[in-house]
């Protein structure tokens, strides 16, 4: 099972609780073993990676994998991909700089079995909403 999370750049882990994203994730997984598709751009990808690492530590059955929109990522990504188990570069080459972000989203929308999504505002996570509506995907929205 592939779970993805999107959220927004500025988010605030006082938002929502580790623990109550582990709930979700156990009703969802069924005890099935899992693969966390991760990203490195903003708050809410690091709060992504503490519930997965926590998932993990709680159940041991899933693997931690960095899903990057560039070949050539900067060291901050270099440094997430580190703590992650697997990275992952979808074939982007072709896709323009600016549009590689929201092309990576799609990519792993589209291979994603459950999304955990914190969408307020911003038109990035609004963008991959929408997708992941139109594509018909399982997901929650953890903004409240």
């Amino acid at each position: 099972m592939i779970i993805s999370f999107f959220g927004h750049r500025d988010f605030l882990t006082s938002k929502v609780d580790v623990n109550d994203v582990i709930k979700i994730l156990e009703d969802v997984s069924n005890g099935d073993n899992i693969e966390f598709y991760l990203g490195c751009y903003g708050n809410f990808d690091y709060f992504a990676y503490d519930c997965a690492k926590a998932y993990r530590q709680k159940h041991g059955n899933c693997k931690l994998v960095f899903v990057t929109p560039y070949l050539q990522g900067s060291s901050r990504c270099k440094d997430f991909a580190k703590k992650c188990d697997e990275s992952i570069y979808p074939n982007l080459e072709k896709v323009p700089l600016n549009l590689a972000i929201l092309e990576r989203n799609k990519w792993v929308i589209d291979r994603s079995d459950f999304i955990v999504f914190y969408r307020s505002i911003g038109w990035g996570t609004a963008f991959a909403y929408d997708y992941a509506e139109r594509k018909k995907k399982k997901f929650v929205n953890l903004y409240k």
